[in-house]
């Protein structure tokens, strides 16, 4: 085992990177060899919790001159084995295409760091149980070397998972016929996840928003249809599931949204929000309750399932890509979400690109 001045080194001359986006790295590259080789460390030096992500003390200090500027590559002999670059290069190829700032959000989602953060406390160590204990969980990364899936592959795993993580939310009722009453009692699944309450308020008052999500309240626009509210309702609940612990799979799902990204200018949030309302969508008109109202008209299909039109002729595209893609498969099959290299943007094409459901902006 090493330390973690070599593992940045080799890092370094890999690829461009400041020293934020350093400090992401290495995090990931530990949790790499962690789940690849049985919870063995990469480096020795320990990991802490900063308010911008984890962060290798020494390696900080090391290059902290360099600011916010990309760190020059250096002329050295490496001393890693195969097996330790192989490790960096598996991270380096999940999360090197993210920036520094992507992969501060995309460590703030995850458990570890978020158990060992105290704000305005002394930083505290993420310690190496709970990365391999998040990362051996929710990442099967052993299968990235020797068998990378398809496109085909990854964009049927997509659906799963968040097949999945919908159903998750929705409870079943064998009383009631869903080809009779396919509807989705949105307001008592916030609830049941921990939101707790929901008002109308003036538009102007939420920042001239659809709603807004503030600690457990959810705040929505008393301008807005009653269809528009329900899915703004759904959009929230998404927010509130992937900014609280305990919802690793849905976590997982919002993550893919990082695909985009690469592609398209834009904050992380707006990209967050695509796949938000793609989410929403679904938890709105379950794939399985649609199949059963599918024959039937847009508007009968918006008033059953207390939409809007829109939303349903969306879903019609979706889900039909979705069945083409997953038959003969069961559309909640438990595969876990992060057996692959994260989707590319070509992966995504027909997933949920363009899913905007608001006409006016994101909630």
């Amino acid at each position: 085992m090493i330390n973690a001045i070599e593992v940045a080194k080799y890092i370094i001359n890999s690829l461009s990177v400041d020293n934020l986006k350093l400090q992401k790295l290495l995090y990931y590259s530990q949790a790499v060899h962690l789940v690849l080789n049985n919870k063995a460390p990469l480096f020795t030096d320990e990991i802490e919790a900063w308010d911008y992500g984890p962060v290798v003390p020494p390696v900080y200090r090391e290059y902290k001159p360099h600011d916010f500027n990309l760190i020059p590559t250096v002329s050295y002999q490496t001393k890693l084995a195969s097996e330790l670059k192989s490790s960096i290069d598996i991270a380096i190829r999940l999360y090197g295409g993210m920036s520094g700032t992507e992969l501060i959000d995309q460590t703030h989602y995850e458990s570890p760091w978020k158990k060992a953060y105290r704000p305005g406390r002394p930083s505290k160590i993420i310690s190496i149980d709970s990365i391999y204990e998040y990362f051996e969980g929710i990442i099967s990364i052993r299968e990235v070397p020797a068998n990378i899936p398809t496109k085909e592959t990854i964009k049927t795993r997509f659906f799963e998972n968040l097949k999945e993580s919908v159903d998750q939310l929705i409870p079943q009722n064998e009383d009631i016929s869903y080809s009779e009453n396919p509807f989705v009692d949105v307001e008592a699944i916030a609830k049941k996840c921990g939101i707790t309450s929901i008002k109308n308020v003036p538009k102007n008052n939420i920042l001239d928003k659809h709603a807004l999500l503030i600690g457990t309240e959810i705040y929505i626009s008393n301008q807005d249809n009653q269809e528009k509210q329900r899915f703004s309702i759904a959009h929230e609940i998404f927010h509130f599931l992937t900014r609280w612990p305990g919802s690793d799979l849905i976590q997982a799902v919002a993550r893919q949204g990082e695909t985009w990204k690469k592609k398209k200018a834009g904050t992380a949030e707006a990209i967050e929000e695509e796949i938000t309302d793609y989410f929403a969508a679904n938890l709105l008109i379950p794939t399985e309750r649609f199949i059963l109202w599918e024959d039937k008209t847009d508007e009968e299909i918006a008033r059953a399932f207390g939409v809007e039109e829109k939303c349903v002729r969306k879903r019609r595209e979706e889900i039909d890509h979705e069945l083409d893609l997953m038959a003969p498969k069961n559309l909640s099959s438990g595969v876990n979400l992060e057996e692959m290299t994260p989707l590319s943007f070509d992966d995504l094409d027909c997933i949920p690109e363009g899913h905007r459901i608001h006409d006016t902006g994101w909630t």
